[in-house]
């Protein structure tokens, strides 16, 4: 601040001060004997600096003042009596620079030269993919060197002449040896598994516990009982639902019998919902789903068999409807056996017969409201006494999509509104009596893609918007005779993934964008006509997790080298690679399920964790992950 702006503070400010005997303030005595208790006020003021001011081109200082009524010490916005601004001028123009003084007489020109060695500190490459960080350190002479320029400080890429490059990585590594030694798990011990609240909790069976619900913690890393529900026994717990941060699931405490649990995934959030059927015979529960809060299941009960139920805490156990009421030739009461639920517009929908034809029965198409008058067959597909087998339900947009056999045209590709009249077949895809299978549904990118095949095509990839005419084949991927046979569908950044064959590869991991130019094969992993895949299951088996805003897919892939072990892929060729060589040479380190075989987890994702299942020479069947580091150094 220049001294004649301070001189203009001081003025103000003195002005000021001499304000403060007005006849609006009161007058105190020296001599009052209440000169303690009447309050002292004195002017105060404050300065605010702005850039930019009206009139002040250069901006200025705004002084505010006024009476420090409240005694605080501090100008407060309802003080303010009045205001000066003062501006700032305009700054000079800079002098000459002063010639450099002469060297020391020991001193060196402390200028660059070209033969002067230089170093650079950059990010290390991406593909390297340092998850825990790394730097690459570069050295050279600042010679101007490939288009640099010589003695300007700077070290160009061409300068360059060696780099040395330190990575921090996440590895492959035993996460936790449940089990010392070598005996490890054994991997038809895992049936179901399900993520909560960072925690991924196993339908497992427990050498020392039987069968119980077992938890990993992604956080650390460690493999543990969940809880002893039936201790001395095996309570045979079965995963049905998440709902919310929470695993409802059926066990037995040995108590109670079997009925409806849930979990948060620790074990003092493991509890017993209810005891729906009071006494040890316990609840049978079967598919589940859940409705503005109550539950829909299919139970069984000496009186009316299997059918549909529904519970919540306010109304207890109550059947919705018998569906196939009466007894079959035992003297048993007939059952519905409803199952596959999906909701859609207050309904759910499911499959049940409610009739016999000395066959399974004539499965249809159901509804529910969950009133006995609200649950109703949406269409008799196929007839009296026949079953439609109708399967694979799938909500899309305003309708389901589902497949089904009319009994003329085969399994084909069917739709419902909940209406009959709006539940036909969308296309006869195989024309005729001939079947088209049409299954596997992804809901991708506004559409349903799907396997199908007809006369003219073997088993390939299909799409359908729910109409004739949107109804299409993507792509033929093995032309000629044979199928390419896509299954296990992924999406994964934008774009979906699936195991297939074309006429040069065995079974590989494809991808698809929608259009015939967007499908191709991600990478030839078994090179030639062997398969990296198993059955199609290897990819089922897979899962997701994200890392710095990318997702990757974590599959057991097979390169005909050594054997089935881990395997990730971003879905571009160049990044899809095996992780670890975890049971070194050909030997498998990655569980191969049988072909019928129902599915149990071998890959389970949180965030940026992954958990699988996998057997190396040292410890057997464990689980590992990927949280290991590593530090490696690159020389270039």
């Amino acid at each position: 601040m220049n001294k004649s702006f301070l001189l203009v503070i001081l003025m103000v400010a003195a002005s000021l001060t001499g304000c403060i005997e007005s006849e609006d303030l009161p007058i105190v005595e020296e001599d009052s004997s209440e000169l303690e208790e009447e309050p002292k006020y004195s002017t105060v003021a404050r300065t605010t600096e702005y850039d930019v001011l009206d009139d002040c081109p250069n901006g200025g200082i705004v002084l505010e003042f006024g009476i420090d009524v409240n005694g605080n010490g501090t100008l407060d916005d309802l003080e303010v009596d009045g205001q000066h601004t003062i501006c700032h001028g305009s700054d000079g123009q800079d002098g000459e620079d002063g010639q450099d003084g002469a060297d020391g007489q020991d001193g060196q020109d402390g200028g660059y030269s070209s033969d002067m060695l230089i170093t650079r500190l950059d990010s290390p490459n991406p593909l390297l993919v340092c998850d825990y960080g790394g730097y690459t350190i570069s050295y050279g002479l600042d010679n101007g060197d490939s288009e640099g320029i010589s003695a300007n400080g700077q070290l160009e890429d061409g300068e360059v002449d060696t780099s040395t490059t330190i990575c921090t990585k996440s590895q492959i590594e035993l996460a936790t040896d449940y089990n010392l030694g070598s005996s490890g798990f054994n991997t038809w011990d895992f049936t179901a598994a399900e993520v909560v609240n960072d925690k991924i909790v196993f339908d497992a069976y427990f050498n020392d516990y039987g069968g119980e619900l077992g938890v990993f913690d992604t956080s650390i890393g460690t493999y543990e009982l969940l809880k002893d529900i039936n201790e001395g026994g095996s309570s045979n717990p079965s995963l049905r639902v998440l709902l919310g941060d929470e695993i409802y699931f059926t066990a037995n405490d040995g108590i109670h019998g079997s009925e409806l649990w849930k979990t948060d995934g620790t074990e003092s959030g493991t509890v017993m919902v209810a005891d729906i059927t009071p006494g040890s015979n316990g609840t049978n529960i079967g598919d589940l789903m859940v409705m503005n809060g109550t539950f829909y299941f299919e139970s069984s009960t000496s009186e009316y068999g299997w059918e549909l139920f529904k519970w919540n805490s306010e109304i207890g156990l109550q059947l919705v409807k018998d569906i196939f009421p009466g007894v079959n030739t035992y003297g048993l009461p007939n059952g519905s056996y409803p199952s596959l639920y999906v909701e859609l517009d207050g309904h759910i929908y499911f499959t049940a017969r409610d009739s016999w034809n000395g066959g399974s029965g004539n499965y249809e198409l159901w509804k529910t409201d969950g009133t006995e008058n609200g649950t109703v067959m949406v269409r008799d597909i196929n007839g009296d006494d026949s079953s439609s087998s109708v399967s694979q339900l799938i909500v899309y947009e305003d309708i389901i999509i589902f497949s089904a056999n009319n009994g003329v045209n085969g399994t084909e590709l069917w739709r419902t509104d909940g209406t009959e009249l709006g539940t036909f077949m969308v296309k006869d895809i195989n024309s005729g009596a001939g079947t088209s299978y049409s299954g596997q549904f992804i809901n991708f990118d506004g559409l349903i893609f799907f396997s199908a095949q007809n006369s003219t095509y073997n088993m390939e990839l299909w799409k359908t918007d729910g109409t004739l005419e949107g109804t299409r084949l993507v792509v033929d991927i093995k032309q000629g005779y044979g199928s390419s046979s896509p299954s296990s569908f992924t999406i994964l950044n934008n774009n979906l993934y699936f195991s297939a064959a074309d006429s040069e590869h065995g079974l590989e991991l494809w991808m698809t964008d929608g259009t015939v130019e967007g499908t191709s094969l991600v990478k030839d992993i078994c090179l030639g006509p062997c398969d990296s895949q198993y059955l199609n299951y290897a990819m089922r088996m897979g899962a997701t997790y994200t890392r710095e805003g990318h997702d990757y897919f974590v599959f057991a892939g097979n390169d005909n080298v050594y054997g089935f072990e881990p395997w990730v892929t971003d879905g571009t060729e160049e990044g899809t690679f095996m992780l670890s060589d975890i049971h070194w040479g050909a030997s498998d380190s990655v569980p191969v399920m049988s072909y019928y075989s129902t599915s149990y987890p071998i890959f389970a994702a949180v965030d940026d964790v992954f958990v699988f299942l996998a057997e190396d020479e040292l410890y057997g069947v464990e689980f590992f992950w990927n949280q290991g580091q590593i530090t490696e150094i690159y020389y270039s």
